[in-house]
């Protein structure tokens, strides 16, 4: 498929069809994809509520354990 970049103020926009959107299942009252470039190649995968969970619960484990001590004596 050939798509032609829409001027979106100073950026261009890049429309993506329903059809398309439906085939990678992302809903569209949320709509939240994860832009990776390869090289020149661009991947968009679509966020689930369940990836962002396990985002934010990796990162807080993270930071539990690099900063867990001094998080537990400003506590006190």
């Amino acid at each position: 498929m050939i798509k032609k970049l829409t001027k979106a103020g100073n950026s261009r926009a890049l429309i993506i069809d329903r059809t398309l959107i439906e085939l990678m299942g992302i809903d569209e009252e949320n709509a939240r994809v994860k832009i990776e470039m390869h090289g020149t190649q661009m991947t968009v995968t679509p966020i689930k509520d369940a990836d962002i969970q396990d985002q934010v619960t990796n990162l807080l484990d993270r930071t539990n354990k690099r900063f867990g001590t001094a998080l537990k004596k400003m506590a006190e």
